[in-house]
């Protein structure tokens, strides 16, 4: 294009060395959006749930011809079914230029969600956390509960614990951290 700035810096057709002189815009990200080319196939934030990534590919990928090398991240009906270890990621075509990449879903959780890593991750995934199967305190009852997603009638469970929860491998053990509850008392019994 044509400027009337003088001090405007010209880049000779190179999308490559103008995006490298950016530095408030991620190198990826401003090659993208000025060439509106192939998604990056990496991780983000969710713009509209910050505790959860996404993942910036077309809603429907797959490799074409005969010889065609498949993508790294491959989507169907708008959702991840390959890498196994992203299945269930929604994919993103818009992205900005605030928008920060990253290589894996773990290391997008690691900066973004960094209290709570597994969390996001199984979010972003739209499925449960497995649990532990290990007790911890839920101080809100003053009682010990199981690290799981069941809930079932007469389960001691009450959802999964978050990172910053130490977990006890027995509710013996977790019991003994609440003492001054009576023993009877200590263990969550779910009564639905």
């Amino acid at each position: 294009g044509v400027t009337s700035d003088s001090s405007a810096t010209q880049y000779k057709g190179s999308v490559t060395n103008c995006c490298k002189s950016i530095n408030w815009v991620q190198e990826e990200v401003c090659y993208y959006l000025s060439t509106l080319g192939t998604p990056t196939q990496k991780y983000f934030a969710d713009p509209s749930d910050r505790t959860k990534c996404v993942v910036h590919q077309t809603e429907d990928t797959a490799a074409t011809g005969f010889y065609a090398t498949p993508p790294a991240v491959v989507c169907a009906l708008g959702k991840v079914t390959s890498p196994a270890d992203s299945a269930g990621v929604e994919c993103v075509e818009e992205i900005g230029v605030s928008t920060k990449l990253y290589d894996s879903l773990d290391d997008c959780c690691k900066t973004n969600v960094s209290w709570d890593v597994d969390s996001c991750k199984y979010e972003s995934m739209g499925t449960d956390a497995p649990g532990s199967g290990d007790y911890y305190i839920d101080w809100a009852i003053e009682q010990c509960v199981q690290d799981c997603n069941i809930e079932a009638t007469g389960s001691s469970c009450n959802g999964i614990a978050k990172s910053w929860q130490t977990t006890y491998g027995s509710e013996e053990t977790c019991c003994k951290q609440i003492s001054w509850v009576n023993r009877r008392d200590c263990l969550y019994y779910q009564t639905r």
